[in-house]
């Protein structure tokens, strides 16, 4: 199947979930909110941004000798910016703990809150299937992003969606890019239907995640009627 059409499948399977982190950020910034809990969603993000690096460095030395002999230099560079950008990540989230604790961070003390760690587990149980279109993970922080960005208020406001604005543009970036990969290789029918379900599965969880981050402003009653896909859809743009 060509990939325009993989893509509106997949996509048009998980616009609901991506409409309910649009929900979720408009219901959280719509009320008033303890700098703790402000403080706790960031930290988290951080380690979100820099866990990757360890794990991007070895495959960009490995691949090195592929280099045109099988590997295409724009894929390399690809895989050479997200790590750049990964890193510009963690710099922009790391300097709003900082600007808010007056203290200095360091990696190894913003680490994974309990849902965030369901979710990698998750990952690492699809990862089979999640590898038929790699990049598509960083749709649901691209959706994130966008809505974040566009937040309102006080000077921490500002700062995270000015931070945002940043995250949007490259995250946008990397998801297309994943979408042009597709188009030089062939999906069956049945690798269609193996990421799109394993997709879907993530996404959910990525909502929960982020849901618990927030303090839950999304109910267990409106989770489910999301499920339903009772939400107004939204996807990567």
């Amino acid at each position: 199947m060509r990939y325009a059409k993989v893509k509106e499948k997949v996509e048009s399977s998980i616009e609901h979930y991506w409409g309910g982190i649009k929900e979720l950020v408009e219901r959280y910034y719509s009320r008033p909110r303890p700098v703790e809990q402000e403080l706790y969603w960031i930290k988290v993000s951080v380690y979100k941004e820099i866990k990757a690096i360890p794990k991007i460095l070895p495959i960009l030395g490995e691949q090195f000798a592929r280099l045109d002999r099988g590997l295409d230099r724009r894929l390399y560079e690809g895989l050479a910016y997200e790590m750049a950008d990964e890193i510009k990540h963690y710099r922009l989230l790391a300097d709003i703990v900082e600007w808010l604790t007056k203290e200095k961070v360091t990696p190894d003390q913003c680490g994974p809150s309990p849902e965030q760690t369901k979710l990698e587990e998750l990952r690492k149980a699809l990862k089979d299937d999640l590898a038929l279109v790699p990049h598509l993970n960083v749709a649901h922080e691209t959706v994130f992003a966008s809505a974040v960005q566009s937040i309102s208020g006080g000077p921490l406001e500002k700062k995270i969606a000015a931070a945002y604005r940043q995250v949007y543009r490259d995250e946008l970036k990397h998801y297309s890019l994943g979408w042009k990969e597709l188009q030089t290789q062939e999906l069956d029918e049945s690798q269609i239907e193996r990421v799109t379900r394993a997709n879907k599965t993530v996404a959910r969880q990525y909502l929960v995640m982020r849901n618990d981050l927030f303090g839950y402003p999304i109910s267990e009653s409106r989770m489910k009627e999301i499920d339903q896909g009772k939400v107004r859809p939204c996807r990567p743009r």
